[in-house]
């Protein structure tokens, strides 16, 4: 009976049919029962189906697999197919035998058409788990009941009694082969049937009461090795499995050790998340589950203190690792841990506490740990607060505690009292709740003594109260002096406990603070919660109203409120030091102007934003005035515009100090002095003490000529780097940045200070991108973008400066064409257009190579001979841009047809290939320079012979360029190139192809992988918005039936009440209108067909179009799916 079904069900559908022939009957009862299973098996996948289509969002099973999603709706299913298994399959009748082997195969086929099918929802394969799962557990006192015989007499309830022994035998039977095909199923080579196998076992496990012991080592051992597997998924079932058949009474069971590996050491996030949830906690798992704890994923340390909540008591924990659970949980990053810490604390610990607060302080040691024991208190300070009923379950004032009995505040309460108070003064700011917990001074007085005399017995108690003496009010005198003299004998007693005296002093010192402070603070903080509220208002107004200006003009006097004096007092000093420093004409030597230091140094350290920017500015002043004191800070400079989370303004004067250095001196060496950790205090202190004013300077002289000394060690940074990231900070939103930054590299290039190639075609591009030409455009900026006005200027008068600065900028062409090319937006919006890009490059350096201007008065011949030979001369920069771009072409041309390159698009290769041939039609070939024309020339010719074998346009413009080139450049008189010079050329750019091959080939397959994705992601959005436009289309062609089908029945109430009207009789539906109904129906149903079909072959069109662009197996995933919700849909409407 446990052989497979596929070598059975023929003999079994033989003999069925063999022992039918005699008794005819029996084959329709065969039928209906068959036919029955069938029919439940589809209720279930139509029910799961509209389940789905409810629901947002794929089921997903807990860690126990007690989803009950589906219970009460699949209730009937299990019910019918448990009558069927009892009253037509069970024994007792004849052929009983072969159909319960029959129910099993039906069963197993319905099983495994979910388990092997291409495409299943989530929701299927959970509602077939749950429903296998509840008709396997063995639940049969109803269906037993009803379908046993009359229980008249006791004979007939014994024989009841063993047909439902009998019935739960072969139900248990079913279940163990049931059970055994799906752990034969569990090594199938398809991940989608491991996962859905391993999805129903955990399932059917967690659903059944008891499973049987001999089938323990067999779930053993095909749910170990799954849970090794290499899908996630599939090891997060297995893990879910493995749940019930764990044994934690032994030590060396095999899945708790599973188990807990897996919670370790997994990495997927998911399958340590199911392990937490799903091991038993035994003294071993209780270990790793604290280490869980500080586990990267916020979904698996949320998980750990859902179980240590769920599965363990307050009194479980010992002190310590209960102060360590708080401890992680409550400073987590993560809100979403921090509210499950909280839960574990509220509903788990305090009802174990017996709601009391003070008995969950001590069960945490707040004496050891009184910070743990702080955050506690605000927790459920806080949950009180927001439940109100709660409140009377909370001491609220300890004072009258202690009036009824003495002794009955203890540590605990006394602390508890004390974050009450700070609770509702400063955090929930109810300042009458707080002035009732508050005692008065008197009071207090007596309180402090008591404690304090107490010894090291109340020392905790002490130090708590006089830490809630910072929250009183001390506007009694009376009671001021009183607790004032209380605290100075408590000072001039020796028996006083020594760590009170660190409190008594903070104490005395709020005291001695006096009146107005308090009362400054106290207006601060209502200044600064009222500039709070106003903020959130003053987003939710129009800014035309009158309102809106109100709530600004009151918000900026309290703004004006809310400044710190010793901050306005420090920056007024910093303003007063920047314009010491730009009026000064002394240096560093001056003793004087050297002192500066000590204010501008520490301000940049400050944590007030304007602070540091007018530090940032003084620094920058101060490094103006000495070489080696600026290549010593300049790092600090650069590791501020480093600092993302830096302020805007400081980091603008950061950009402004490190151009204005640049400016001031040349060849800067950036260097930071690192002190050695064996002598960094003699580093940080003189070496001699100095005698006199030049003495010192000596010595700094020294210091700043020798700054490799053995004690410290030199940090350098290279300034390329530094001028690189400038460069980059060109692509800023802020308009005033981006235009200080082109300023100053304007200022760097003209003055020959940097000669970099990659600044240069930076500022290139940003002088075509298509961002700014948008912002110069627009009506925010109008045309007073400062950047485009500054490099219009710059790139003429730097192209006309000097020869080696037109080269500098052909080198910057080229490195910018190589940079569009290799990018995965080449052409697209943001963008730069490199055509654009040689066209105008091409006419600056055609402009600069051109002779002067004939001079008005007579030249000699000799001015004219050697005018005419520096033109002659001078270097045909149009050569050098050409053959790079033929160079490009041919590298393309050769990522296209190479076989070792990754899979590449065609259109990548010809959108770059186009525009580089637009760009060579705008260059002439020149004969001043014979060897770079020859080699253009050749690398032309080779363009046209082996390039754009299936662009015929490319193809054609190449040969016409070739022909003109080579026209021209005979007209010029250019010589014959030299066949050894030419073919050593030719090699050179050989090597140059080759290398420019290997990246645009690595650049292009990248580009096409994004651009693949990107066009899934905009077919993914086509299909979802074609489906959206067939539902309205039928949705609009129904409601058109139903309008015409109105139409038609007030035109035939109009005739009835014309008849009526003639014939004075009711109005009697009469044969010829009910026939005229019948035709504007099939009117209004033939037009919706019609129109249901026109937009289908439109659809159908458009996805063999994309089928023929995409061709992968993905969309015919997808298209196949499509047609069988187009038949659903047809079927449905039909």
């Amino acid at each position: 009976m446990g052989r497979p079904a596929k070598l059975k069900a023929p003999k079994v559908k033989a003999a069925a049919a063999a022992a039918a022939t005699p008794a005819a009957p029996a084959t329709p009862l065969l039928d209906d029962w068959v036919v029955t299973l069938r029919e439940v098996m589809q209720d279930v996948q139509a029910l799961a189906l509209e389940r789905t289509t409810h629901t947002s969002t794929a089921v997903e099973t807990s860690g126990g697999g007690a989803s009950v999603l589906h219970e009460a709706s699949l209730a009937p299913a299990v019910r019918r197919l448990r009558r069927v298994f009892y009253a037509d399959v069970g024994v007792g009748r004849a052929l009983a035998e072969e159909r319960w082997l029959l129910f099993r195969d039906e069963l197993w086929l319905a099983a495994a058409r979910v388990l092997a099918a291409p495409r299943v929802p989530a929701a299927v394969v959970h509602a077939f788990g749950a429903f296998f799962g509840a008709f396997l557990c063995g639940e049969t006192n109803s269906s037993s009941s009803s379908n046993s015989g009359s229980a008249g007499g006791s004979p007939e309830s014994s024989a009841s009694k063993t047909r439902r022994e009998q019935q739960q035998r072969s139900l248990h039977e079913l279940r163990g082969e049931f059970l055994q095909r799906l752990l034969d199923a569990t090594g199938a080579e398809d991940k989608n049937v491991r996962l859905r196998v391993c999805h129903f076992l955990q399932i059917l496990l967690n659903k059944w009461d008891a499973i049987d012991a001999d089938l323990v080592p067999k779930l053993r051992a095909a749910l170990i090795p799954r849970a090794n597997d290499k899908l996630g998924s599939v090891r997060v079932q297995s893990v879910y499995a493995l749940k019930r058949i764990q044994e934690p009474d032994d030590a060396k069971d095999p899945v708790t050790a599973e188990l807990l590996r897996l919670m370790a050491t997994d990495p997927s996030k998911d399958v340590r998340k199911a392990a937490v949830l799903s091991v038993a906690v035994t003294p071993a798992a209780y270990k790793e589950l604290l280490f869980r704890l500080r586990d990267v994923s916020d979904d698996v340390r949320h998980a750990a203190f859902q179980v240590l909540g769920e599965r363990l008591s307050v009194r479980d924990l010992p002190i310590s690792d209960r102060a360590h659970v708080l401890d992680q949980g409550l400073q987590d990053r993560s809100e979403r841990v921090r509210r499950a810490c909280e839960e574990l604390v509220l509903a788990q610990w305090l009802p174990t506490c017996r709601g009391s607060p003070v008995a969950l302080l001590k069960a945490l040691d707040i004496e050891q740990f009184p910070a743990i024991g702080a955050r506690v208190s605000r927790v459920v300070l806080r949950h009180v607060s927001a439940n109100p009923r709660l409140e009377d379950a909370v001491p609220h004032n300890a004072l009258e505690i202690l009036a009824a009995n003495s002794e009955a505040c203890d540590a605990e309460s006394i602390f508890f009292w004390r974050e009450q108070c700070l609770y509702y003064q400063s955090v929930d700011r109810d300042l009458d709740k707080a002035a009732a917990l508050l005692p008065n001074l008197s009071d207090f007085c007596k309180l402090v003594v008591v404690a304090c005399e107490a010894g090291s017995e109340m020392l905790f108690i002490a130090q708590q109260l006089l830490a809630l003496g910072h929250l009183l009010d001390f506007q009694d005198e009376f009671g001021r002096r009183k607790l004032l003299d209380c605290l100075q004998k408590m000072l001039r007693n020796v028996e006083t406990e020594t760590g009170l005296i660190p409190s008594i002093m903070e104490l005395m010192a709020c005291i001695h603070a006096g009146s107005s402070d308090q009362e400054f603070i106290q207006e601060r903080d209502a200044a600064a919660h009222r500039f709070e509220e106003l903020e959130q208002l003053l987003e939710s107004l129009d800014m035309d109203s009158a309102e809106y200006a109100d709530v600004q003009s009151e918000m900026l006097e309290l703004e004006k409120l809310l400044q710190d004096p010793a901050v306005l007092r420090r920056l007024r000093c910093l303003e007063v030091v920047a314009q010491l420093l730009k009026l000064t004409a002394s240096t560093l030597r001056d003793p004087i102007i050297a002192g500066m230091g000590r204010y501008i140094l520490p301000a940049i350290e400050s944590d007030v934003p304007a602070v540091r920017e007018a530090g940032m500015e003084g620094l920058g002043l101060l490094c103006l005035l000495d070489k080696a004191f600026a290549e010593k800070h300049m790092l600090v400079f650069w590791r501020a515009l480093s600092n993302e989370d830096e302020e805007r303004d400081v980091k603008h004067n950061c950009i402004k100090a490190l151009f204005d250095m640049l400016f001031s001196f040349a060849n800067l060496s950036p260097k930071s002095m690192v002190p050695l950790k064996a002598e960094a205090e003699a580093s940080s202190s003189p070496a001699a003490p100095a005698t006199g004013g030049n003495e010192a300077d000596e010595a700094d002289d020294a210091a700043a000529a020798e700054p490799t000394e053995p004690s410290v060690r030199v940090d350098t940074l290279d300034l390329d780097t530094v001028l690189l990231g400038l460069a980059e900070l060109l692509v800023v939103d802020e308009l005033d940045v981006q235009s200080t930054i082109v300023e100053g590299f304007c200022k760097l290039f003209l003055l020959n200070r940097i000669a970099n190639v990659a600044v240069l075609a930076q500022l290139l591009e940003t002088f075509f991108s298509p961002a700014l030409q948008r912002v110069e455009l627009s009506s925010e900026h109008g045309y007073h973008s400062r950047a485009l006005q500054l490099l219009s200027v710059f790139f003429s008068a730097f192209a006309r400066a000097a020869p080696a600065n037109c080269a500098l900028l052909e080198e910057a062409t080229v490195h910018l064409l190589q940079k569009l090319l290799e990018a995965p937006d080449f052409g697209g919006a943001r963008a730069a257009d490199a055509v654009a890009v040689v066209k105008y490059v091409g006419h600056l350096l055609r402009h600069a190579e051109a002779p002067p201007a004939a001079p008005t008065t007579k030249t000699t011949t000799t001015a004219t001979k050697s005018s005419t030979s520096d033109s002659q001369a001078a270097c045909a920069h149009n050569n050098r841009l050409g053959l790079n771009l033929c160079m490009e072409i041919l590298a393309l041309e050769r990522v296209a047809t190479a076989t070792t390159v990754a899979k590449v698009d065609e259109e990548q290769v010809v959108s770059r290939q186009k525009a580089l041939v637009k760009a060579l039609l705008l260059l002439e070939v020149a004969a001043s320079e014979p060897r770079s024309a020859a080699l253009f020339l050749a690398l032309l010719r080779d363009v046209a012979a082996t390039s754009f074998p299936a662009q015929r346009g490319l193809v054609r413009s190449a040969e016409a360029l070739s022909k003109r080139s080579a026209a021209s450049y005979r007209e010029q008189g250019g010589a014959a190139a030299d066949a050894d010079v030419l073919a050593q050329d030719h090699a050179w750019a050989e090597q140059h192809v080759a290398a420019r091959t290997e990246a645009l080939g690595s650049a292009l397959a990248e580009a096409t992988r994004l651009e693949a994705t990107r066009r899934k992601q905009k077919q993914r959005l086509a299909k979802q918005k074609r489906r959206a436009g067939r539902r309205s289309s039928s949705e609009e062609s129904a409601s058109s039936s139903d309008e015409d089908d109105d139409e038609d029945d007030d035109d035939d109430d109009g005739d009835d009440d014309s008849d009526a009207g003639a014939k004075a009789k009711p109005a009697v539906p009469l044969p010829r209108r009910e026939v005229s109904a019948r035709k504007s129906k099939a009117v209004a149903t033939a037009r919706m067909a019609n129109r249901d079909f026109d937009v289908k072959m439109k659809i159908a069109f458009e996805s063999d179009e994309e089928e023929g662009d995409e061709g992968d197996g993905d969309d015919d995933e997808d298209d196949e799916s499509d047609e069988e919700e187009d038949d659903d849909e047809s079927s449905a409407e039909e």
